[in-house]
């Protein structure tokens, strides 16, 4: 699996910032696992003898358990990682969702109400 742009690699020992082409499954320890909780039209190509030499494993999760999303939370303060949203007032959330349904939406779509 190769990333293209900045990506950020977090484990409990370890915060690593990737910057261009690198192989992943590669740079895990050995008993490694790297969680893919992010979808795409690509296909993820991984070589079964990293994963087999190094008993690595690929897993994907929707969520993550508890302790995965903690950590993910205390990552998310480390680093200042903010998400990247869209503010919507509530009266247009008839648009908001039309514009959602044809993949027009950039990041998440939050809708405000009071303003």
């Amino acid at each position: 699996m190769t990333l293209k742009i900045e990506n950020i690699v977090h484990n409990r020992r370890t915060t690593v910032r990737l910057i261009g082409r690198v192989q992943l499954i590669a740079g895990l320890a050995p008993r490694g696992r790297l969680i893919v909780v992010g979808a795409s039209p690509e296909p993820i190509q991984v070589d079964p003898v990293q994963l087999i030499f190094g008993a690595r494993s690929l897993e994907g999760s929707l969520t993550g358990t508890a302790i995965e999303i903690e950590d993910t939370l205390a990552f998310s303060v480390l680093e200042n990682v903010r998400a990247m949203i869209e503010t919507i007032p509530l009266e247009r959330a008839a648009e908001a969702y039309a514009r959602m349904m044809r993949n027009e939406a950039r990041f998440r779509i939050v809708l405000t109400t009071g303003q």
